[in-house]
C-alpha cells in the first residue's frame, strides 16, 4: 500500500548544508545549483544584484529548506547574500535561525520598525537573514505596496544574491505576484510526492504571470544503490531543466 504525503513527509530526513554532519552529495548538489542559476541570471549592466525566488506548487516539498541551503551556498561561495522570508501565509524561514529579533518583515512593509530591527547575520556563513515573525492580516497589500518595491531595489543594490521564499503557488497566488519582480522563480517538487497535474497547473499561472521560469530542483531524489554515491547518500536535491512534453510523453507511455 503507498504511503500518504504526511507519511513520507515525516520520514524525511532533512539536510542543511552548514551542518557538519550533512553529507559531501548534498553540499556539493547545492554548489552546483547556485552556479547554475549564476549562470542563468544574466550580468546586469547596472550591477545589481541577482534576485530570484523559491515556490512549490503544495506544502511539504521542501521549498523553505531548499531556499534556506541555496542561501547558504550563495554566501559560502563569497557572494553577499540575503534571504527574505516573504511566506507571509506560514513562515518558516525563522526556525533555521536563532535570531532574538521579536519583528520581521511584515512589521517593516507595516511602518513598525526599522530596517535595521528585522536583519539577522548568521555567524557561520555570513548570510543575512529577513525572516517573517508574525502572520500579516494582509499578505496581499503588503506585497503590492510601494514599500515592498523599496525595499527589493534597496536588496538588489547592496546584495549579490537575493533569495525569497514564497508560499505553495498552487494554494495562494503570491508566489506568482513576488515571481514578477525578481529575476526569475524556481519551483521545488519532490519525487514521489509532487502531483504532475497541479506542478503543471503552477507552471501555467507562472507563464500566464509573465514570470521567468529559471528551472526546478527535484528534492528527495532517490539514487540507485549501484550509482558511484549510494548508501546513506542516496538523497540530495537536484537540479535541472524539466520539459512537460517530456513528462507527458513519459505518462503516456505507462
Amino acid at each position: 500500500m503507498a504511503k500518504k504525503n504526511n507519511d513520507l513527509a515525516s520520514e524525511r530526513k532533512i539536510h542543511i548544508i552548514d551542518d557538519k554532519t550533512s553529507p559531501f552529495v548534498v553540499t556539493e548538489s547545492f554548489r552546483k545549483i547556485t552556479t547554475n542559476i549564476g549562470f542563468a541570471i544574466p550580468k546586469k549592466e547596472d550591477g545589481s544584484g541577482k534576485i530570484f525566488c523559491v515556490t512549490s506548487a503544495i506544502a511539504g516539498e521542501g521549498k523553505t529548506t531548499i531556499s534556506v541551503n541555496l542561501a547558504l551556498s550563495c554566501a559560502k561561495s563569497g557572494a553577499k547574500t540575503v534571504l527574505l522570508d516573504c511566506d507571509f501565509r506560514k513562515p518558516s524561514v525563522k526556525r533555521y535561525f536563532p535570531s532574538d529579533n521579536k519583528k520581521g518583515v511584515e512589521a517593516y512593509l507595516s511602518g513598525q520598525t526599522n530596517f535595521e530591527n528585522i536583519v539577522y547575520k548568521d555567524p557561520s556563513s555570513w548570510l543575512d537573514v529577513i525572516a517573517t515573525m508574525h502572520c500579516p492580516p494582509n499578505p496581499i497589500s503588503l506585497l503590492n505596496s510601494s514599500g515592498y518595491d523599496s525595499l527589493l531595489e534597496w536588496l538588489k543594490q547592496n546584495y549579490d544574491y537575493v533569495i525569497i521564499d514564497t508560499p505553495p503557488l498552487a494554494l495562494v497566488s503570491d508566489a506568482s505576484i513576488i515571481g514578477q519582480k525578481t529575476d526569475g522563480v524556481i519551483i521545488v517538487t519532490r519525487q514521489m510526492y509532487s502531483n504532475h497535474k497541479v506542478l503543471k497547473d503552477v507552471v501555467n499561472q507562472l507563464e500566464f504571470a509573465k514570470c521567468n521560469i529559471l528551472g526546478f530542483i527535484l528534492n528527495d531524489f532517490a539514487v540507485s544503490s549501484k550509482s558511484y554515491y549510494g548508501g546513506r547518500y542516496s538523497k540530495y536535491g537536484k537540479y535541472g531543466k524539466y520539459s512537460y512534453k517530456q513528462a507527458e510523453k513519459k505518462d503516456s507511455n505507462k
